[in-house]
């Protein structure tokens, strides 16, 4: 009794230690794939690479930390239980558990062999369980017949099998120890599997952890001036496969304070180009800069930290309204947080029509908010940010006319004192823009005001003249 009670007592410690080295080591993998992850170049989180990044980081690591337990786990812990029956066997009579090792192989072939006859024999009849009689039979019958095989031994041959007569007790003793030798082995397959599939899994997760983004700080990175004169696109060219351009020799400086729109049908290239001053690409030809200083040659962090990002699928977390605004600039106070929303127009909806005003989760995505809530939302981001170059990609597509007329008041006073790259589908957006950009088949046909443009560019026209017209 009070063996048993040891035993369970060092058992349950045993588990609870190894269940929590192995929780432990999944958490803190799960930390740093999940900040290899953020690191990533942009072209691994298409489709298929989601899909991929989000196995590795479920299912492939939760086989890790199960690997981790069984390792330090059943795998320790069964072999001990096997030296220790061997060793007391070999206790009570070292010659016998000779024989027995001796016997052993000579058994499993003659029950392999006789598996292998009833196999055949009944294959027609009984094609399924034939497996399953066999693995029983090699089971529960091969014990037995080992054990008769070296009693058998012991009386035709005389083999002495210990100094002293061995009692009842001590041969159903020794008996027991192989039994308890064998079971162990038994368990030792299932560990076997579990730590191959652990090691395979762990292959997969240090596959993603070992990557090096192409899109990386400079070993000796170059700061930007504190004000700047131009952003220029140099002979850009770009493509996500081989075998297509998405951007072909575009070309275009981009003064500082300035306000340029881009116009053009789906998929001419527009959000690409935009992409590339935050370097969430780098082009495949030209150079990007800012006063002749590469972007490439610029920290991640210098570069990112000024500019400020508001897309049409704006991206919320399941967080609070403040902490997504907040996200623009981390460690704002309240009441900067709350002129943000106001300048976004936000901050009547937030109040009025949220249960827990700024505090009310959103929900995961912002899925409780309607479209045009969440741009806002982003919109405030933006606005906390107070970025020196400011991207929007179609950032008011999902606004109602009235809060649009409000916004664009906001953005025109905003606008004013940095500089605005905006994609929009909406003509009165264009009134914000000094210029415009008309793109068309990854390349840029034509640059000027929306009145030039109107008089000379079909394009423009089919895309903005008639509804501009209406709306004036």
């Amino acid at each position: 009794l009070v063996g048993t009670i040891i035993k369970n007592l060092f058992r349950v410690a045993n588990l609870v230690l190894v269940a929590q080295l192995g929780e432990t080591v999944a958490y803190e993998l799960r930390k740093a794939y999940f900040a290899q992850v953020l690191r990533l170049d942009l072209a691994e989180f298409s489709d298929r690479g989601r899909g991929d990044l989000m196995t590795r980081c479920t299912s492939d690591l939760g086989h890790v930390g199960q690997g981790v337990q069984v390792l330090f786990g059943q795998a320790v812990r069964e072999p001990l239980k096997a030296i220790a029956c061997f060793a007391m066997a070999a206790w009570f009579s070292w010659r016998l558990l000779a024989l027995t090792v001796f016997v052993l192989p000579i058994a499993v072939l003659g029950i392999r062999w006789l598996a292998k006859s009833l196999k055949r024999a009944n294959r027609r009849a009984m094609e399924e369980l034939s497996g399953v009689f066999e693995s029983l039979t090699e089971t529960l019958g091969g014990i037995r017949v080992i054990l008769s095989l070296v009693l058998g031994a012991a009386t035709m041959f005389g083999v002495k099998i210990s100094d002293t007569a061995l009692t009842h007790g001590q041969m159903t003793a020794f008996f027991a120890m192989l039994a308890g030798m064998g079971d162990p082995a038994r368990r030792l397959s299932g560990v076997f599997g579990a730590i191959q599939r652990a090691s395979v899994s762990a292959e997969r997760v240090y596959a993603v952890l070992d990557r090096r983004p192409a899109i990386a700080d400079p070993p000796s990175p170059t700061p930007l001036p504190t004000e700047w004169k131009a952003l220029r696109f140099e002979g850009i060219s770009f493509q996500y496969t081989p075998d297509r351009l998405t951007l072909e020799d575009v070309s275009l400086e981009v003064k500082s304070g300035e306000t340029i729109a881009l116009v053009g049908p789906n998929g001419c290239g527009k959000s690409t180009l935009l992409s590339l001053p935050p370097r969430l690409y780098d082009p495949s030809e030209g150079v990007v800069s800012i006063d002749g200083i590469d972007l490439r040659d610029v920290s991640l962090d210098d570069l990112r930290g000024r500019i400020g990002v508001v897309s049409q699928q704006a991206q919320l977390m399941n967080l609070s309204v403040a902490d997504n605004i907040a996200f623009g600039r981390p460690g704002a106070t309240h009441d900067e947080i709350v002129r943000a929303a106001q300048q976004a127009h936000a901050h009547r909806f937030i109040t009025e029509r949220l249960a827990a005003g700024y505090d009310t989760l959103v929900g995961p995505g912002g899925g409780r908010l309607s479209g045009g809530q969440r741009q806002r939302l982003a919109l405030a981001r933006a606005i906390l940010r107070d970025p020196e170059l400011l991207i929007l990609d179609e950032a008011t597509s999902q606004i109602d006319v009235e809060s649009e007329q409000l916004i664009h008041k906001t953005l025109t006073a905003f606008m004013r004192v940095r500089t605005t790259l905006l994609i929009t589908h909406r003509p009165s957006t264009l009134t914000l823009a000094d210029r415009v950009v008309v793109m068309d088949a990854g390349r840029v046909i034509d640059v000027g005001t929306p009145d030039e443009l109107a008089d000379r560019c079909d394009l423009f026209r089919r895309l903005c003249c008639q509804p501009l017209r209406e709306s004036a």
